[in-house]
Order: C-alpha cells, then sequence, then structure tokens
C-alpha cells in the first residue's frame, strides 16, 4: 500500500516486490494454505498501482485458494485503508452470516502453526465477552540472512487477535491497534499459554 517500506525502500519496485513474493511463497502462503480448519477468508491489501505481471501472480493464488481475497486500494482508499478494511470484514460477515468477527494481523513474511486457526477457534468458544483480545504469546522469528532461529514469548507481539461479536456497532480490526501498547486499549486481553509457536 505504501511507496516506501520502513527501511524507506521503494516498495513497488520488481526487485522488491519478488524478494517480498518470495519470502511469502515459502513461508506465508503454505502456513495459511495448510491450517487445520479452513473456515475464514483471507482479506490481503495490495496496491492498485501493483504492475499487471504481479496482479496475474496474485490472480494465479486466488484461483488456486479461495479462501485468499485480495483487495486492490487506491491512494484515497489506501488513506482510510482502516475503514475500507472495516467495510470489507462487515461485508464477508454479512455474506457469510457471521455470529463473530475474528481478525489477525499476518504479514507477507510471517508463518503460523498450522493449528494456529484451530486454536482460535477453540479459545473463542469459551469466550463470554463481546470483544476480547487474544495473544499466543510463543513465537518463533527466523533471521533468513543470519540462518538463525530465536524463540521469542512476547505477549503484545503482531500476531494478536481481535475477536467481536457481529453486533458489535464499532467495528474495528486488528490493525487498529498498536501492539506494542495493546494492553493500554482497554479491551479485555487474554494471554494464551501454549507450547506451540
Amino acid at each position: 500500500l505504501y511507496t516506501t517500506d520502513k527501511n524507506r525502500v521503494e516498495t513497488l519496485s520488481d526487485k522488491w516486490m519478488q524478494d517480498r513474493f518470495d519470502l511469502f511463497y515459502t513461508y506465508c502462503l503454505p502456513s495459511v494454505k495448510n491450517q487445520s480448519i479452513q473456515l475464514f477468508k483471507w482479506i490481503c491489501l495490495f496496491s492498485d498501482n501493483t504492475s499487471d505481471y504481479w496482479k496475474g501472480r496474485i490472480l494465479d493464488i486466488s484461483n488456486e485458494y479461495k479462501n485468499f481475497c485480495p483487495c486492490y486500494l487506491n491512494d484515497i482508499q489506501t488513506k482510510k485503508y482502516m475503514e475500507y478494511i472495516n467495510e470489507t470484514i462487515r461485508c464477508i460477515a454479512d455474506e457469510e452470516n457471521a455470529d463473530r468477527i475474528i481478525t489477525i494481523r499476518l504479514d507477507n513474511d510471517d508463518a503460523i502453526h498450522e493449528s494456529f486457526v484451530e486454536s482460535v477457534f477453540t479459545e473463542c468458544e469459551k469466550l463470554i465477552e463481546n470483544t476480547m483480545i487474544l495473544s499466543f504469546k510463543n513465537g518463533i522469528q527466523y533471521f533468513v540472512n543470519e540462518h538463525m532461529v530465536l524463540e521469542f514469548p512476547w505477549e503484545s507481539n503482531h500476531f494478536l487477535i481481535l475477536v467481536q461479536d457481529t453486533k458489535n456497532i464499532q467495528l474495528n480490526n486488528i490493525l487498529s491497534f498498536n501492539h506494542y501498547q495493546i494492553k493500554k486499549s482497554g479491551l479485555p486481553f487474554r494471554c494464551l499459554n501454549t507450547d506451540l509457536p
């Protein structure tokens, strides 16, 4: 969505896109496709300035994996991307006649354990609150260039989960919150202890 990344590198260049898609195809996409439960929609945001070549690759993914929902945002939508995401989520929830909306932040270089979604569903069945933030605090970070894996137990990691009742008028998504400050959000927070990263 942005013209530069956090390191101020141009994001829509072929080199940047190739590097990000290599990570996506290697880690992120397989981890989502291999979830033990597939009862979800995966909304992925892209700039509408993405080249036709990469749009073709994205189309191939969505044709092969029906849970994958690419959304192309123009410059105006990007400035208000939170509203766009919430509208998209609301439309999907209405179409699916869902009782709950569960949002999880997943970057294109992230991967999740094959039972991650199943574990989220299991925890949601126990909830009595209408709104809750859940955290699986155990994670692993792989440093590609160093070929190093480190375990990171961190409650405020960016894999936080926001669970909401669809009747919630003030619909949000997990991207609405700074994960570093999540405990100050005022929402109920539950850290889930699990041996699985």
